[in-house]
């Protein structure tokens, strides 16, 4: 059995997770997913019974955490593990130290840019990975780490997730489409505050354009949002299915929707939201310089 873990509250490990199946041929094959977010289900509809949730009583206590994993290793007959972007786990769970054995099974990593200053602090017995993939540019801790603790290391293209509108949502997009000269996306997955920021960003775009653009957003949850934002919400996964439909489109600067919409022909306008371990900064001057913006 192949475990997938995939840690993080938000769409983005999902989404990588499930690009990594798709694009490595192995959505058919004997694997589970392992994640504490919520939209799990979202991501992986045709696959409920492949998802196995992290308790959230686990989430500061790493030695019980590190038991727990050691049960669901041993009782799953887990023989490889496919680890996504913290090398050593969000907590440090998989330093392979005395407290968890877990050296006899296959590493894999996918490697999305970290803060490496402040994520080595978890480092202490990383695994040594058989496979280690490079999402994107790294910094040189990161590159370093990596070329002392794997086996074999290769850049790796991911490929868009697979899929096809609904006769539903492909109408609702027609429909927004007509209804005015442009549309504008929002696609994020929350929280809220960082939806509203959007939002502003694209108002602000659209007053200083002298434009007035269909606004809509792609959200996998129903945002209580005040009566006076005049903001349509569609649940739509995945979110690059609604590119082509639209002439701009506003993201936060993670490291999915930065790649999902490289993809596409379409403005795109990232915001960088401050994570504790993802430089979404760093990113999004990389794509700005690049882009000449």
């Amino acid at each position: 059995m192949i475990l997938v873990y995939a840690q993080g509250g938000g769409l983005g490990h999902l989404n990588r997770a499930r690009a990594f199946l798709e694009t490595q041929k192995l959505l058919d094959t004997h694997w589970c997913l392992m994640t504490a977010s919520p939209w799990a289900h979202f991501v992986f509809p045709e696959h409920l019974d492949k998802i196995i949730h992290v308790p959230a009583n686990y989430a500061q206590q790493v030695a019980d955490y590190q038991g727990w994993l050691k049960g669901q290793i041993h009782g799953l007959e887990i023989r490889e593990v496919i680890i996504d972007t913290f090398p050593c786990g969000l907590l440090g769970e998989w330093n392979l130290d005395q407290n968890f054995p877990g050296k006899k099974l296959s590493y894999t990593y996918l490697a999305r840019a970290l803060k490496w200053n402040a994520y080595q602090e978890l480092i202490t017995h990383p695994p040594y990975f058989r496979l280690s993939y490079r999402l994107e540019n790294l910094c040189t801790d990161q590159e370093d780490f990596i070329g002392a603790n794997s086996l074999e290391q290769k850049n790796l293209p991911l490929e868009l997730a697979q899929a096809y509108l609904s006769k539903d949502d492909e109408t609702k997009l027609r429909e927004l489409a007509r209804a005015s000269d442009e549309l504008w996306l929002i696609v994020h997955s929350g929280p809220k505050e960082e939806v509203l920021t959007l939002l502003d960003y694209a108002l602000d775009c659209a007053r200083m354009e002298n434009k007035k653009p269909q606004i809509a957003l792609i959200c996998p949850s129903d945002l209580s949002l005040a009566s006076d934002v005049k903001l349509i919400q569609l649940k739509i996964y995945p979110a690059h299915l609604c590119l082509s439909w639209a002439q701009r489109v506003f993201t936060g600067g993670g490291f999915n929707c930065m790649w999902e919409v490289a993809q596409y022909p379409i403005m795109h306008y990232p915001y960088p939201f401050l994570r504790r371990y993802d430089d979404q900064f760093r990113r999004v001057q990389g794509y700005r310089k690049q882009a000449k913006l």
